[in-house]
């Protein structure tokens, strides 16, 4: 398996959610969606996969939720992708490897997250590749609901960032991801309802 057999939606959520360590929001995925398909118009879809993480990378740096390259090092930044693309500190092979790719140039650090998600799903490491298939399928759910007017996204009881909190390598905690997210963000306040689709 590879990035080549995820869809549109699942490929914007697997490195918005390795950046900024939260769901994809209603309005995030359909700006990057729009933009991959842009990219993947010039390029093979690796490529394009590659340049939207580069882009993203950019957008993050700009808002401060991504590390600046200047303050921090690429050890550092190894360590940190680690945590934020698998959950998990970063094994020595790993971490080597990866640090070795980026000090010799066959690696930028803005496309390291795409390279890393397509290594791991391409790989024999089945806790990895479950971890990030699992969490970019909560991501995707999530950016179904949150697209109704702003007085009903403050009342959902999970944000982009809660919904995520519990969802690894298992099945069970996506059943208990999605539950939150249909079932109980379901319930708007009196005279609301949230809907799958845009309200006008």
């Amino acid at each position: 398996m590879n990035v080549t057999d995820l869809d549109l939606k699942q490929q914007v959520a697997s490195i918005f959610l390795s950046y900024f360590g939260r769901a994809t929001e209603y309005e995030a995925m359909a700006w990057y969606v729009e933009q991959l398909e842009a990219l993947r118009a010039d390029h093979d879809v690796e490529s394009a996969y590659k340049l939207l993480s580069a882009q993203i990378y950019v957008d993050g740096v700009r808002h401060g939720e991504v590390p600046a390259a200047a303050g921090i090092t690429d050890a550092e930044y190894v360590r940190y992708m680690y945590r934020n693309v698998f959950g998990r500190e970063a094994d020595s092979p790993g971490f080597h490897y990866w640090l070795t790719q980026l000090a010799t140039g066959h690696a930028e650090r803005a496309e390291l997250v795409a390279l890393m998600i397509n290594a791991a799903l391409n790989g024999d490491d089945a806790r990895d590749r479950d971890y990030i298939l699992n969490r970019t399928s909560v991501s995707v759910e999530f950016a179904q609901w949150e697209n109704s007017n702003p007085q009903i996204l403050d009342s959902l009881y999970y944000d982009a960032k809660e919904v995520l909190e519990g969802v690894d390598e298992t099945p069970e905690s996506v059943d208990a991801a999605i539950y939150k997210i249909t079932v109980e963000n379901k319930e708007p306040p009196v005279d609301t309802k949230l809907t799958i689709w845009p309200d006008y």
